[in-house]
């Protein structure tokens, strides 16, 4: 109940208090139940401020975010099964956060008529899928699709303003790509339970072909958008900051991060990202924990689908769950499958146990403990500001 509550409640009974209170008054012991009723009325006040007070001391500032990893809807939903849910299995656990962010790889295009401007990779997938897939890919109450990555101009320049167009439609926001570099390099800024987000996104690869330059369409790379600089400056802005890294600096499909990858990871929480997370490898990979810091280093494939065979335990994914408070930030790890169809579902107990004992050392290579209970793994650091 919050104090408008609280004080309404105490002004109804006030009313009901002070009627039984007259009538009192007009019998033969009314001098004392006239004090009985004043006394109760008192209470009914105290009560009324104290229930205030504890409803706004159950809306602490604390932030409930769900992130997975690589998302693409090429070939998820045939015309069959258009109205079929890729996401049935799993969406229990990603309904109680306040944000979900989703790396979202390749295009959404209007209509088949338009896969023309899609052309095959000799070596690669060209990852499309009609508008159909945005509405599922909303979960929770806000939803985020970062679009830095190398698929985003897998249909050209127009295929980037289409994606950004039909995820709007559903509302979700979009941040890391765009028309233009100033376009791609905008952070995106909310206010949820009374913190202040702001989200960026970058590719960082080499070559750049991808990147969004001047008059240039493409992804929000570090080096073009300063990212040193735009970091520091929200996090100096009293910004909570969430920075969403796709990492292609070195081997892929491997649950050992790349040094290359660690860097540009450090390289963004020492320049004030409270949480990076990163993509690109395909394969879970460790949680790096730097004091106040937290990033999570690959989460997996979460809603994926390839024209070629995967890699090795390609079907292991993960949701994190975080959830980030004034002086801590909490992290749970909760191991998913992928179906060969591409979609996310709950895995077996012994899977879930495999794919977290893998985090696990891999995240203690890096000096980071993750402590294991009932088929979810956990990991906290407290926040100095």
């Amino acid at each position: 109940m919050d104090w408008l509550g609280a004080r309404a409640v105490g002004l109804r009974d006030y009313r009901l208090m002070l009627r039984h209170s007259m009538k009192l008054r007009s019998s033969e012991s009314r001098d004392c139940c006239w004090l009985t009723a004043r006394l109760a009325l008192l209470s009914v006040a105290a009560l009324g401020f104290l229930l205030a007070g504890f409803g706004d001391a159950a809306q602490p500032d604390t932030v409930r975010i769900a992130a997975v990893g690589d998302v693409n809807g090429y070939n998820i939903l045939g015309p069959a099964h258009a109205q079929a849910d890729p996401l049935s299995g799993v969406r229990s656990v990603l309904s109680d956060h306040d944000i979900f962010i989703q790396n979202f790889e390749g295009a959404i295009i209007q209509n088949q008529s338009l896969v023309a401007a899609c052309p095959k990779k000799a070596r690669d997938s060209t990852f499309f899928s009609l508008p159909a897939v945005a509405k599922f890919l909303h979960p929770s109450k806000i939803s985020i699709a970062t679009l830095a990555n190398n698929h985003i101009l897998d249909c050209g320049a127009a295929g980037i303003q289409s994606t950004i167009s039909s995820l709007a439609e559903q509302g979700i926001v979009t941040v890391g790509a765009g028309a233009d570099s100033a376009a791609a390099c905008q952070p995106k800024f909310l206010e949820v339970n009374g913190m202040r987000i702001a989200v960026v996104a970058y590719l960082e690869m080499e070559p750049t072909s991808y990147a969004a330059g001047s008059g240039v369409p493409g992804a929000a790379t570090w080096e073009e958008c300063k990212a040193e600089k735009q970091i520091g400056d929200l996090a100096a802005s009293g910004y909570l900051v969430v920075a969403a890294l796709h990492l292609h600096l070195g081997y892929s499909w491997s649950d050992r991060t790349e040094p290359a990858h660690l860097i540009a990871v450090k390289r963004a929480m020492a320049a004030g990202a409270d949480l990076v997370i990163a993509t690109g490898p395909h394969i879970p990979q460790g949680i790096l924990t730097d004091q106040n810091r937290v990033a999570l280093l690959c989460l997996g494939d979460f809603l994926f689908h390839t024209d070629y065979k995967l890699h090795q335990r390609p079907e292991r994914s993960v949701v994190a769950e975080v959830t980030i408070s004034r002086s801590q930030i909490e992290v749970a790890l909760v191991p998913l499958k992928r179906e060969e169809n591409g979609r996310p579902v709950r895995p077996t107990a012994s899977d879930a146990a495999d794919t977290l004992a893998r985090i696990a050392k891999r995240s203690a290579e890096l000096g980071s403990v993750i402590a294991i209970r009932n088929g979810v793994g956990y990991v906290s650091v407290s926040r100095r500001r």
